[in-house]
C-alpha cells in the first residue's frame, strides 16, 4: 500500500511538473484550456504547515516545495453561493429591528441605541469593530466601522460599503435608511464567512440627515491617513418599488466603474438579481459624496422611482418591496466581492488559499463610441505576478492573445489592437480574461462599445405636404460619425430649432424648404433638406352685416322689418375671415361690380339713386384661390 501511495504521488508530481514547465505559447488554443466559472475541474493545491514556513507566498511555495504538492478537485470561483445567502428574510429582519428603535435622529438615545446594536451585530460576526465618535455642526454621533482584512499582504486596497442609520425626527426610516443599513449588515454577514484578497470595510454612519456629517468626518480622516479606498458603495433608499420597471431597475449615482461592474454582475447571474443599472451623475445628497470630494471612486445605489413616503411617518416596512430590496442588496454585495477578490479556499480545513487572477479593461470604457483601429488596453494581476496570458475576444469570436508588458508592481499592462472597420457599425462586446501559470482563469471583464465607421449622414423624415395650422412631426435619421450629435433646423419661415426631432405648425400657405445641419462630436458636418408644400383648401367665411332686416333712413336704422328697406344712402359693411390671408373682396349690385377691396375695412357707401328691389352680392378670395360669397335682397328708394 505504501508503494501504491508513492506511485500516486510521483504520478501527480509528473503531471504538475509538466504544467510548471510550460513557457512558450502552446499550439492548442488557450480558449480550450479556460475553465468556466461554474465547472468542477482539477487544479493544483498546496498543503503546508504555516508554522514552519516563513514565506507564505503561494507561487514561491509551489516552486520551492514541489514535494508537498498534491492534486485535488475543487470548484472555480463562483459568486452564486455567496449571493443566494442574502435572502428576503435576512434584510427584513435587519430592517424590522432598526425600525423598532423608532425615529433615529442623530444625537437621540434611539440613534445611539441603534448604533450600539449595529456594533454588536458586527462583533458577533467576528469582524474588527471600531466606533468613531464625531462632533460637527452642533451634532454628535457615532460611525460604526467593521473590517474584514484581506490576506494579500502586498495589497493596501480597501473596498467599502456604507449606509446611514439615522433618520429625520418624524420618520421610523424603513426605506430611508434602514434599507441601506440592512444591505451593509447583510453584506457583512455573508462576506465574513469568506476570504478575500483585499480588505473590506462595512460602515454605518450617522449625521447624514443633518448634512452628511458622519461620512464627511470618516472620509476626511481616511484621506488624511492615505487609506487606499478603491471603491465606495453607498446604499440609500433601496427598498421602494411599485411598478415592474421599478422592481427591475436601480439608479447608480456616480462611479461608472461601479455601474458597469454591477451590471456585469447581474448579467452573469441571471435569476438571482435581475436588475438593470441606470447610471446618473454623482449627486451631493448622500454619503458617497464626501468620498468623491476626497478623490475616492464612489457611487450611491438608490431605487428607480423616489419613495413618496420619504421623511414621513409613513416610511414603514409595509410600504417597501422587500424582494427588490433583497436583489439590490445582492447586487451590492456581489459587486463588493468581485472587487475585493474572493479567494478559492480549502474547504477541507487546510490553511492554503489559491488566489484567482484578475483582469480589467481600462480603455475603451463602457458605452464609448470608437472608430478605425484602436488599442484595447487593460491590466491583469495575480499574486507574485504569475499572469501568463491575457486573451481578448470581440463578441462571440475566438479568443486571441493580447500583447503584455511587465511592470514593477504585481500586475501587467496588456494591449490588443482591434481594426473596427472589419465589423459592422453598432454595439460590440469586448471580453478579456487572464490566465496564471496553471491556467486558472480570471473572472471575465467586459466593455460594451459602439463602433461608428460610417460617414456621417442624415435624412429628414416628414409628410409630403400639410395644411396650414396642421401640427407636423419632423424627424431626423442620422447615422455614422461619432455621437453625440447636435442639430440645427431651418424651417424656411425664419424659424430655427435645435432638437433631434421636432413638431411645427405653418401659419401660411406656400412651399417651405426645411433644412437640417447635423454635427457629430468630432465636428464633422452633414446636411439634408426637403421642401414641403403647405396648402390651404379651406374657403374663407364672408357675410354682409349691414344692412340688416330693418328700415333705414339716410344710413340710420329706424325700426326692424322682415327685409331691408333703404331710403337714401347706406353703408354696406362686409365681415370676412380666413385661416390664412384674404387676397381681395368684390362687391356686386344687381350683378354689376361696384367695388374691389384689397384691404380692410370692407365698407362701401351706396349713394346711387334707384327705386325698387336690388340684389347685393359679395365674393371673397384668399391667397390660395379659395372663395366664398354672401347675398342679400333689399329695397332701395332714392
Amino acid at each position: 500500500m505504501k508503494n501504491v501511495k508513492l506511485f500516486v504521488l510521483m504520478f501527480s508530481l509528473i503531471i504538475i511538473s509538466s504544467s510548471i514547465s510550460v513557457t512558450a505559447i502552446p499550439t492548442k488554443r488557450i480558449e480550450d484550456k479556460i475553465i468556466p466559472d461554474i465547472t468542477n475541474y482539477t487544479s493544483t493545491w498546496i498543503d503546508y504547515n504555516p508554522e514552519t514556513k516563513e514565506n507564505n507566498d503561494i507561487t514561491n511555495l509551489y516552486y520551492n516545495n514541489p514535494s508537498q504538492v498534491t492534486t485535488q478537485v475543487f470548484e472555480s470561483v463562483d459568486l452564486t453561493s455567496l449571493i443566494i445567502q442574502i435572502t428576503e428574510s435576512t434584510v427584513t429582519s435587519y430592517i424590522s429591528t432598526l425600525v423598532g428603535f423608532g425615529p433615529r435622529r442623530t444625537g437621540t438615545s434611539a440613534c445611539d441605541d441603534a448604533g450600539d446594536w449595529i456594533a454588536g451585530v458586527f462583533d458577533g460576526m467576528g469582524l474588527d469593530v471600531r466606533i468613531q465618535e464625531w462632533s460637527s455642526g452642533g451634532y454628535s454621533g457615532n460611525n460604526i466601522e467593521a473590517t474584514l482584512p484581506g490576506i494579500d499582504t502586498s495589497s493596501d486596497e480597501v473596498y467599502l460599503i456604507v449606509a446611514h442609520y439615522d433618520t429625520v425626527s418624524s420618520s421610523p426610516g424603513a426605506d430611508d435608511n434602514a434599507a441601506g443599513t440592512a444591505a451593509v449588515l447583510a453584506s457583512a454577514e455573508v462576506m465574513s464567512q469568506y476570504t478575500f484578497s483585499h480588505t473590506v470595510k462595512f460602515l454605518a454612519v450617522s449625521g447624514e440627515e443633518q448634512g452628511l456629517y458622519g461620512s464627511t468626518i470618516y472620509a476626511d480622516e481616511a484621506a488624511s491617513l492615505g487609506i487606499n479606498i478603491k471603491e465606495v458603495l453607498d446604499g440609500d433608499m433601496i427598498g421602494y418599488a411599485e411598478t415592474w420597471d421599478d422592481q427591475h431597475t436601480v439608479g447608480i449615482y456616480g462611479s461608472g466603474t461601479l455601474a458597469s461592474t454591477s451590471q456585469q454582475i447581474t448579467d452573469t447571474y441571471p435569476g438571482l438579481i435581475d436588475i438593470t443599472v441606470i447610471q446618473y451623475g454623482a449627486s451631493g445628497n448622500s454619503d458617497h459624496w464626501p468620498f468623491i470630494q476626497n478623490g475616492y471612486d464612489a457611487a450611491m445605489y438608490s431605487e428607480y422611482h423616489f419613495n413618496p413616503y420619504y421623511h414621513s411617518s409613513q416610511d414603514t416596512i409595509d410600504k417597501m418591496d422587500l424582494d427588490y430590496d433583497m436583489r439590490v442588496t445582492r447586487m451590492m454585495t456581489a459587486t463588493l466581492a468581485e472587487f475585493s477578490n474572493l479567494i478559492i479556499s480549502d474547504n477541507g480545513g487546510g490553511e492554503v488559499h489559491l488566489l484567482r487572477p484578475r483582469v480589467s479593461i481600462e480603455d475603451p470604457s463602457n458605452g464609448e463610441y470608437i472608430r478605425g483601429t484602436i488599442d484595447i488596453k487593460g491590466k491583469a494581476s495575480s499574486i507574485s505576478g504569475s499572469v501568463k496570458y491575457v486573451l481578448v475576444k470581440i463578441d462571440d469570436n475566438d479568443w486571441e492573445y493580447a500583447e503584455t508588458e511587465e511592470t514593477p508592481g504585481n500586475y501587467i499592462n496588456w494591449t490588443y489592437s482591434w481594426d473596427t472597420t472589419k465589423v459592422d457599425d453598432g454595439s460590440h462586446l469586448i471580453s478579456a480574461v487572464s490566465l496564471n501559470n496553471h491556467y486558472l482563469d480570471s473572472p471575465t471583464d467586459y466593455s460594451r462599445v459602439n463602433v461608428v465607421n460610417k460617414i456621417l449622414s442624415t435624412n429628414i423624415i416628414m409628410i409630403n405636404q400639410a395644411d396650414i395650422n396642421e401640427k407636423i412631426s419632423i424627424q431626423s435619421f442620422t447615422t455614422g460619425g461619432l455621437p453625440p450629435y447636435s442639430y440645427i433646423w431651418d424651417l424656411g419661415d425664419g424659424t430655427k430649432k435645435y432638437e433631434q426631432n421636432i413638431t411645427y405648425t405653418y401659419k401660411y400657405p406656400g412651399e417651405y424648404k426645411v433644412e437640417l445641419t447635423v454635427k457629430d462630436s468630432m465636428n464633422n458636418t452633414t446636411y439634408a433638406s426637403k421642401t414641403i408644400p403647405i396648402i390651404d383648401d379651406i374657403p374663407p367665411t364672408i357675410s354682409i352685416i349691414n344692412p340688416e332686416n330693418a328700415f333705414y333712413l339716410n344710413n340710420n336704422e329706424v325700426f326692424t322689418l322682415k327685409n331691408p328697406v333703404i331710403i337714401g344712402d347706406i353703408d354696406i359693411i362686409i365681415d370676412v375671415t380666413d385661416n390664412s390671408i384674404i387676397d381681395y373682396v368684390v362687391l356686386y349690385i344687381n350683378n354689376q361690380e361696384k367695388f374691389k377691396f384689397t384691404d380692410t375695412p370692407y365698407i362701401w357707401t351706396w349713394d346711387e339713386n334707384m327705386f325698387g328691389q336690388a340684389t347685393i352680392n359679395v365674393v371673397a378670395f384668399d391667397k390660395s384661390g379659395n372663395k366664398a360669397n354672401d347675398t342679400i335682397n333689399v329695397w332701395k328708394f332714392f
